[in-house]
């Protein structure tokens, strides 16, 4: 095949949902957060962030954005930390996140107060799980 041939997929719309659905890993992807179902707007997010779990959900690239933007604001992994406790919190960061975008899709209305008082208590207790996971960092070896 020369250089200047294109693959026999390149263009086509087919090979590029065909590649969208390995990607996701699901022939029926679905936004978490909106129910957006066309795979080339769906990506894979990781709620606890990619430091710290490999675990990921599907949401559409707006959610993903906003959901990418809100990790900046979580804390920084603790130095010296090998706690689970850090692993959970930043899972519940990450939980609060996704509950306060989805508290803003307008199908949300009539659960918006709950919702952002979840993702409120969400973040609150990160902060003091991340605040525990420090606390066991910091403490020498061998001490309780």
């Amino acid at each position: 095949m020369s250089k200047n041939r294109r693959p026999p997929d390149y263009g086509d719309r087919e090979s590029r949902f065909r590649k969208a659905y390995e990607r996701l890993g699901t022939n029926t992807p679905r936004c978490l957060i909106c129910g957006q179902t066309n795979p080339l707007r769906l990506e894979l997010h990781h709620p606890a962030g990619k430091d710290f779990d490999d675990e990921t959900v599907i949401i559409c690239s707006n959610h993903h954005d906003d959901a990418s933007d809100w990790q900046h604001d979580h804390p920084p992994k603790v130095e010296g930390c090998n706690s689970i406790i850090e692993v959970l919190a930043h899972w519940v960061f990450g939980l609060g996140d996704l509950l306060k975008i989805a508290a803003e899709e307008p199908s949300a209305s009539e659960l918006k107060e709950l919702l952002t008082y979840v993702a409120s208590k969400l973040h609150m207790l990160g902060h003091i799980l991340i605040e525990i996971a420090r606390n066991i960092s910091s403490k020498p070896e061998g001490a309780i």
